[in-house]
């Protein structure tokens, strides 16, 4: 008795209880079989009925069916329809974990036949992993919870247009040429997943941005970066830590058309400070000790030798995970503070505050100890961006503010010990804040902010 396989294209009921089915078969034919007289026969009427919601419900799933058929009289009878699942039944192989990078998201649909097993819908997702290669993920649609796939899809969207550092769970059965996703969390919040704290913050300037593609093989819609890093700025008013400091080039990967690619672009482009948080590319603990700028808190099982260096430039490499951009000085409205000298503050005079002056013990002892009062200065090197600032002081007795050696009228705020100045600054200029009498353990706040 022959059999057909296909999928179920019409289903035509017509008079005397004729029921004609339409099946595409694999080849691209249409054949028409039968189930005659469905009201009929009393004795087979509940048979007739079931074939028919078989191939019905087979049809409006889209799954393919398998019909045993004869010749009749009306043309191919059916005496067997099989419904076959397309869903992914299978329980799961080997489980492992992959995070990287989504570049690239492929939705198919395959309607075809199998002599084993039924093609699935599948998305084929290709991610550049923290490994530094590029894998491709099958997510498979025909999941018995649709709902669940077309979540899982949804989140790797968002992801991608996001930019967002994507871990996946993965079968790697002997079965799966291709991983297939399990499961989907998407690093949405930038928190690094919790405790593996994937995300490392550098701060310093974009040189370049592309679609050259490297790291051995990059997919092409993965944007690579060379960022060039510089001291971090601490404080409201911007200082920069006065220690040895050399800058490292670094080999970035981000996914073109995100929201971070577009950060990184308007950095090169207005060649303005960028902080960045970024996942190293995971290495073999002989690279992480030659490595000490940009580390990662983990290492995998499966690294390749030679990962976590751009295999270009040998620089230290990188996934961009957020992107901040910053003003031309890092700041719109205060100076960046390049260098402050407050040694008489804190120190006091020559000869450590005149040690020697004799107290009631007979013992040594200076002006900190003494809180005698003397003559004292704070002064501060800052780059100002154009504009108009206000100096605000706030400290009690008599002092004098000077800029670039000239003093500056103080204003009464209202407030006790607050007094305020104004200057019109650009580029790099001396403040110079000379208090009369001053003890060690005195203390006073000075801002600048511009107010135009």
């Amino acid at each position: 008795m022959p059999t057909t396989r296909g999928f179920v294209q019409e289903i035509e009921i017509g008079r005397g209880g004729l029921v004609r089915v339409t099946v595409v078969e694999d080849d691209a034919t249409n054949s028409v079989f039968t189930i005659t007289d469905i009201d009929g026969d009393p004795e087979r009427f509940n048979e007739r009925l079931s074939k028919l919601a078989v191939l019905r419900d087979a049809m409006n799933r889209a799954e393919p069916v398998e019909i045993e058929h004869s010749s009749g009289e009306g043309g191919d009878e059916i005496d067997r329809a099989t419904r076959i699942s397309r869903d992914a039944l299978a329980p799961p192989g080997e489980v492992d974990q992959v995070a990287g990078l989504i570049v690239d998201v492929t939705v198919n649909a395959v309607n075809r036949t199998g002599s084993v097993g039924e093609r699935h819908d599948h998305a084929r997702i290709s991610v550049f992993t923290r490994q530094g290669g590029s894998l491709d993920l099958l997510l498979d649609l025909q999941a018995p919870e649709r709902l669940v796939a077309q979540g899982q899809l949804e989140m790797v969207r968002d992801a991608q247009a996001a930019g967002w550092l994507t871990r996946f769970t993965v079968s790697t059965g002997d079965d799966d040429t291709v991983p297939r996703v399990l499961g989907v969390a998407a690093n949405d919040d930038l928190s690094g997943f919790g405790d593996d704290k994937d995300q490392t913050l550098v701060a310093g300037f974009v040189e370049s941005l592309g679609l050259m593609g490297s790291a051995g093989g990059a997919p092409a819609g993965l944007a690579t970066a060379r960022f060039t890093t510089a001291p971090d700025l601490s404080s409201p008013g911007n200082t920069i830590d006065p220690a040895a400091f050399t800058p490292t080039e670094l080999t970035l990967y981000l996914a073109k058309g995100s929201v971070t690619y577009d950060l990184v672009e308007a950095g090169l482009r207005d060649n303005v400070r960028m902080r960045l948080g970024v996942a190293p590319l995971q290495l073999t603990p002989a690279e992480e000790d030659e490595r000490p700028v940009v580390r990662s808190s983990r290492s995998s099982r499966r690294t390749p030798a030679g990962a976590g260096n751009d295999t270009a430039t040998g620089t230290p490499a990188a996934l961009v995970l957020a992107a901040e951009l910053q003003a031309p000085l890092a700041s719109a409205s205060r100076p960046v503070w390049v260098h402050v000298d407050r040694t008489m503050m804190d120190k006091g005079p020559a000869e450590d505050c005149t040690v020697g002056v004799p107290s009631s013990d007979l013992t040594p002892r200076g002006l900190r100890d003494l809180r005698i009062p003397y003559p004292a200065k704070w002064r501060g090197l800052g780059c100002f961006n154009r504009g108009v600032y206000r100096f605000q002081v706030t400290l009690a007795g008599s002092y004098t503010v000077l800029v670039d050696g000239v003093e500056l009228c103080l204003f009464d705020t209202g407030t006790t010990d607050v007094k305020v100045g104004y200057g019109c600054m650009e580029g790099d200029h001396w403040l110079t804040l000379e208090v009369d009498q001053w003890t060690c353990d005195s203390d006073f706040r000075l801002d600048a902010y511009r107010i135009r």
